[in-house]
């Protein structure tokens, strides 16, 4: 039996397939970019088309498999910040997309602390509602 990955990297692995259908997505709207100068131009539609279909399919089996395994907000927390980084990284590889870090650093930084910040908050109440699924057990086993 073949050894199962971690619903982190499932999770991971989600990420950078919606960052992939967000590269193929702009394949579309500017064909004259160079990743898509190596394909005929008959084929660099349908290629970018099957790019975005594929990432989306990888994604949905991913995703889903990670929610299985990690709470929803965790899941959720770790495929946005991947999607971001991925995103970020590939639009400067294959785009030439210059990062201004005063702009766009900030507003990932601040995404990445709200999803940071609402993970420890779900965290919190998930502690606090089994400790009353508890007490309300303990109360069940006195009565």
């Amino acid at each position: 039996m073949a050894p199962t990955m971690s619903p982190y990297v499932h999770a991971a692995i989600a990420g950078v397939s919606a960052a992939g259908a967000g590269i193929s997505a702009k394949l579309i709207s500017a064909p004259s970019l160079p990743p898509l100068d190596l394909l005929p131009s008959v084929l660099q539609l349908p290629f970018a088309v099957s790019g975005i279909v594929i990432c989306n399919l990888v994604l949905w089996v991913n995703f889903t498999v990670a929610m299985q395994g990690l709470r929803s907000v965790v899941a959720t927390s770790l495929t946005t910040v991947v999607n971001f980084v991925t995103a970020a990284i590939a639009g400067y590889g294959f785009f030439g997309e210059v990062f201004d870090v005063n702009t766009q650093g900030l507003g990932t930084l601040l995404i990445i602390l709200g999803v940071i910040f609402l993970n420890a908050d779900s965290e919190e109440e998930g502690g606090r509602a089994e400790e009353e699924k508890e007490r309300e057990g303990d109360k069940d086993k006195k009565e």
